[in-house]
């Protein structure tokens, strides 16, 4: 009987620490959503040609087991495209699913994806995603930004509603927008890539 009652205790437990997670996820939504509307653009010229600075703090986070042949070789140089993501919000978790049906796209052209996570839960609610199998299957690593440095470090992306960017080689700002959320800026991406690409073929 006490087995049975300690049981019982233990999955009342973990409910409330679930529900608790989603609770603060649900928070982390709805404030960073207030956030958005306040924010005011800056102008694309002010933000195409700066440097983005990638801090040497952050944790590679591999949830999965395999990830697609070859993925390391993308990250030696060439263009990439850097998004920052909050994932103590369950619908900016949700929306990876997204990023994961256009990376193939993006593989493709030798082109890798860094996601960014930043959080306000010690990134307990993500790994809990992970590892439940509420993340789809992103074919790159994640990047835990455990120090907060990324944003402080590139203050600039703040003025961004959805922080992504295609850089060069060089880490130099090319385009930015999030290519989940409009086709005009996929399209934009894809344009510019294999711009750089045939610039690179011709003077080979």
């Amino acid at each position: 009987m006490s087995i049975k009652i300690s049981m019982e205790m233990e999955n009342i437990k973990f409910v409330s620490v679930v529900l608790m997670y989603v609770a603060l996820a649900i928070s982390a939504c709805k404030s960073g959503n207030g956030a958005d509307k306040k924010v005011v653009e800056m102008e694309g010229d002010e933000i195409v040609g700066r440097i983005l600075l990638v801090p040497d703090s952050m944790e590679a986070y591999k949830p999965f087991k395999e990830y697609p042949s070859g993925i390391s070789k993308l990250k030696e140089g060439g263009m990439k495209i850097y998004t920052l993501v909050d994932v103590s919000c369950s619908s900016c978790i949700q929306n990876i699913k997204n990023w994961d049906l256009l990376s193939n796209l993006f593989i493709k052209e030798n082109v890798p994806i860094f996601m960014i996570c930043q959080s306000k839960d010690g990134f307990e609610l993500f790994k809990y995603f992970c590892e439940s199998g509420k993340v789809a299957r992103f074919a790159f690593p994640f990047f835990l930004d455990k120090k907060s440095v990324f944003l402080k470090q590139n203050s600039f992306l703040s003025t961004i509603t959805y922080p992504t960017i295609l850089l060069d080689e060089n880490d130099k700002i090319l385009s930015f927008g999030d290519p989940t959320h409009s086709k005009e800026v996929l399209d934009k991406y894809l344009a510019k890539i294999a711009e750089l690409n045939k610039k690179k073929k011709e003077t080979k």
